[in-house]
């Protein structure tokens, strides 16, 4: 149904250049629908709504659905929620227990995942997040209380092994988030063609050349902190690993970075031979740049 919307220009979504535009973003049972601010557009979701309704079988729950103005007249929003029968609200919002929109990096961000773990125990974050829950964590375990402090028989790192391995199976959370984060890395490399991974090219860069490259990559000053994170994780503490732990093959050759890629067991060019790499001027040339019929441009 928004296929056809936006096909017969009756609907036009979110505008980030002349080929990429998002309308429609989709998790479990969840939906985002993103557009323009116009009349049209809010005419054409309240149709595709009641159509999805009537051919379903299914309800729609207004009451949880939210309308989001970015640079929209205030009073428009208004009466456009009203015209949906749903509310308005502003950013950041909980989704899944998490605050979307919200600073990460702020300790106040992350009160509602806390608060909800010492709820529990009792009845992807900053170090002193992890820090905090593990607490709870480990209290809950030796205690049974949050509060009260508790002798600690067992170390941490033996409770967070395997259970065939003489642990409870516990995550670690500083490693299941460093996890987390280069399983992002790892998408990067086989969704290319994801228009997620669009959205992220047209704003970072080659994906594949940024992650495979040997490089150390320092983010701009417009970067997200999400994005900072992918770049290097841990302050590098799982980039390392990621890099050692993949391999490719060549193609085109224009994923390839001549010096970087590991030609030779484990190791690439640029740590085999130091001294012919600092005499290479562009220290990332790929090897589709460098092959100019049979030969190889001279440094």
């Amino acid at each position: 149904m928004m296929k056809k919307a936006v096909d017969v220009g009756r609907f036009r979504g979110f505008k980030v250049n002349v080929n990429l535009h998002f309308q429609l973003l989709q998790f479990a049972d969840d939906t985002i629908i993103m557009g323009e601010g116009s009349l049209e557009n809010f005419w054409t979701i309240k149709s595709m709504l009641r159509g999805f309704e009537l051919v379903s079988g299914l309800k729609i729950n207004f009451v949880k659905s939210k309308l989001y103005g970015f640079n929209v007249d205030a009073r428009l929003l208004e009466a456009e929620a009203s015209f949906l029968a749903c509310n308005t609200t502003t950013i950041p919002f909980k989704f899944l227990g998490i605050s979307v929109g919200a600073n990460p990096r702020r300790r106040e961000t992350w009160k509602l995942v806390v608060e909800a773990m010492t709820k529990c125990l009792n009845s992807w974050a900053p170090c002193c997040v992890l820090k905090s829950i593990e607490k709870i964590q480990r209290n809950f375990l030796w205690g049974g209380g949050a509060e009260e402090r508790k002798v600690c028989w067992v170390k941490w790192d033996q409770i967070c092994l395997p259970k065939e391995k003489g642990g409870l199976g516990v995550k670690n959370l500083e490693l299941f988030n460093l996890a987390l984060l280069s399983k992002w890395k790892w998408r990067f490399l086989n969704h290319d063609n994801a228009i997620w991974a669009d959205l992220l090219r047209y704003r970072y860069g080659h994906l594949p050349s940024l992650l495979l490259s040997g490089l150390d990559i320092t983010p701009s000053a417009h970067s997200s902190l999400w994005w900072r994170d992918i770049i290097s994780p841990g302050r590098g503490k799982s980039d390392s690993w990621f890099k050692s732990n993949i391999s490719c093959c060549v193609g085109n050759s224009n994923n390839i970075g001549f010096w970087q890629f590991k030609w030779y067991g484990n190791q690439a060019f640029c740590d085999l031979f130091p001294y012919l790499y600092t005499k290479e001027a562009i220290k990332n040339v790929k090897v589709s740049e460098c092959l100019r019929g049979n030969g190889l441009v001279p440094l």
